[in-house]
C-alpha cells in the first residue's frame, strides 16, 4: 500500500472501500479490483440471504432467481436492514422496477406492502381492512382443494 497524503489517510481510505464494496463506487487505487469485486459479490450474496431469512414468502415467490434479482436490486444502493430491504423491494417489485419478477413475486409483494406500512420508528404491521386485504391476498393465490 502506498502512503497517503496528509488528510487522506486511512479513515478516508476506509470510506472510499465502503463506497466501493457498498454503492458501486471507484475502487481505491492501492486494492485490487478483482478481490473488491469479489468482496462486493459475497457482500451481496449475505443480503440476499438475510432477506430470505426475514421474508420467506417474497424469496419463496422468486424461486430459483432470488439471489440474482436481489444482487441486481440491491447493487449501489446502501443497505437499510433486512426489514426495510424486504418492504422496498416489495414496493419496487408492485411497481414494476424489477420486470423479471414471476407472479408468485408479485403476490408476495403484494402481501407484504399489504401488511406493513412506514411508521415514525421504521416499518409497522397495519391494522384494520389492510389487515384483511393481506389475508384475503394470501388466500387468493392458495390452490382450491376438491
Amino acid at each position: 500500500m502506498t502512503a497517503h497524503p496528509a488528510g487522506t489517510g486511512l479513515a478516508a481510505l476506509q470510506s472510499a472501500l465502503v463506497r466501493a464494496l457498498v454503492l458501486n463506487g471507484p475502487v481505491p487505487a492501492d486494492l485490487d479490483p478483482e478481490r473488491v469485486a469479489a468482496v462486493r459479490h459475497q457482500l451481496l450474496d449475505k443480503r440476499a440471504r438475510t432477506l430470505a431469512v426475514n421474508w420467506p414468502e417474497l424469496a419463496a415467490g422468486f424461486g430459483p432467481a432470488w439471489r440474482e434479482a436481489v444482487g441486481g436490486w440491491a447493487a449501489g444502493r446502501a443497505p437499510g436492514g433486512p426489514t426495510s430491504d424486504g418492504y422496498l423491494l416489495a414496493c419496487d417489485v408492485l411497481a414494476g422496477r424489477l420486470p423479471a419478477a414471476p407472479e408468485p413475486a408479485r403476490a408476495a409483494a403484494l402481501d407484504v406492502v399489504a401488511g406493513w406500512r412506514p411508521g415514525h420508528h421504521g416499518l409497522a404491521r397495519r391494522r384494520g381492512p389492510a389487515t384483511i386485504h393481506r389475508l384475503v391476498a394470501r388466500w387468493r393465490h392458495r390452490p382450491l382443494s376438491g
